[in-house]
């Protein structure tokens, strides 16, 4: 199989899709769905197509998780355990899903952000008003010189 074939079985999509919503909850407050229902699965699929060193550590731990998840009965507890299987799984995920959740469209217009690459045209910024650290100034020095 070529890495241009690479696709996760349903239920490892599956699996991925419940573990990316714990990881990104949905916000009613915001009117966001969650990572998985906005379909970060496919920015982590295709992150694993494009790079198949990242295949070989991710999918094993993938394949850990979701045994745990019908073992366990749950996305929960399953996170709780791979810490101890697959401790790089965990912060793996949550890198890939807030780079996929926060590159996505609907989220960057949610936030007041213009949905294009950042590149070549950059984002206006306020001017930098260094009197917001003043606070901290004035608290001293709070470290020892060595």
């Amino acid at each position: 199989m070529s890495d241009s074939d690479f696709k996760l079985t349903d239920t490892q999509r599956d699996h991925l899709t419940a573990a990316l919503d714990r990881i990104i909850p949905a916000s009613d407050r915001h009117g966001l769905p969650g990572a998985g229902e906005l379909g970060i699965a496919d920015f982590v699929e295709e992150l694993l197509r494009a790079n198949p060193a990242q295949q070989l550590g991710l999918l094993p731990a993938l394949a850990t998780f979701s045994e745990l998840i019908d073992r366990c009965g749950g996305v929960d507890p399953a996170f709780e355990q791979i810490q101890e299987k697959e401790p790089g799984f965990v912060p793996t995920l949550v890198f890939h899903a807030y780079s996929g959740y926060y590159q996505h469209p609907k989220v960057m217009e949610a936030l007041g952000i213009e949905p294009r690459p950042p590149h070549p045209q950059g984002y206006e910024m306020e001017p930098f008003d260094p009197s917001i650290l003043d606070k901290v100034r004035s608290r001293g020095t709070i470290y020892r010189e060595v």
